[in-house]
């Protein structure tokens, strides 16, 4: 499959963290790693894509349906899944929110109208329903959470890209400059000559966007 992919024209052959494992990951890179030691007219550059900070709900036994007007509610108590309440991955979720907010699934495919909340759940309307499924993701119109822009997952990640001698970082939601700054020097202690690749995916970042494009080596959307 590499070979065929290369000889169509890729490049690049991006790692997804949010999907797959080193195991699965590390035998990509070897393959592209014998692609590259055979050819010399189109190497295959590598690039980690962390996975970011996000906010999820939890699994549910099946998909459920809400309609317009239902309650609904968000609970950080783990391992909750019932047909009128379901778990969040992330503790302070309840913190970030207020009675008033439009709480949004996969980006507003459906939304929910926060009504009130406990200190472990937010209880919401539903506004515009649908099927609601395991592991959605979930933010708030208008913030965002107060989740680091690299986790202790990306750490890991990044690490197990400096191992493999990769060429690229693509950094998910990056909000300013210092995350960068951040990366580049854990890099040159590392002596790791991987580039800084940003992507602009939350509208914290405009105000920073000068900074943030000047001190990366490049931006994705």
């Amino acid at each position: 499959m590499i070979w065929n992919l290369a000889e169509a024209g890729m490049n690049v052959a991006r790692l997804n963290m949010s999907h797959g494992d080193h195991a699965s990951h590390q035998k990509v890179i070897d393959l592209v790693k014998e692609y590259n030691a055979q050819t010399k007219d189109n190497v295959i550059a590598l690039m980690v894509d962390t996975k970011g900070p996000e906010v999820r709900s939890g699994d549910l036994p099946q998909p459920i349906f809400l309609e317009t007007g239902q309650e609904f509610t968000f609970t950080i108590k783990r391992g909750v899944g019932t047909e009128t309440c379901v778990s969040v991955n992330y503790d302070d979720f309840v913190n970030d929110v207020e009675a008033g907010d439009m709480l949004l699934v996969d980006g507003g495919m459906m939304s929910f109208l926060v009504k009130s909340k406990t200190e472990d759940s937010v209880k919401c309307e539903v506004i515009d329903g649908g099927e609601l499924k395991s592991r959605r993701h979930l933010n708030v119109r208008g913030k965002s959470a107060t989740l680091p822009s690299i986790t202790d997952k990306d750490w890991d990640d990044i690490k197990f890209g400096v191992e493999n001698q990769v060429d690229y970082y693509a950094v998910s939601f990056v909000k300013d400059a210092q995350v960068v700054h951040e990366l580049k020097d854990y890099l040159r202690s590392s002596n790791a000559d991987i580039h800084v690749i940003v992507k602009i995916e939350s509208a914290d970042s405009i105000p920073n966007l000068h900074s943030i494009i000047t001190a990366s080596d490049g931006v994705r959307g």
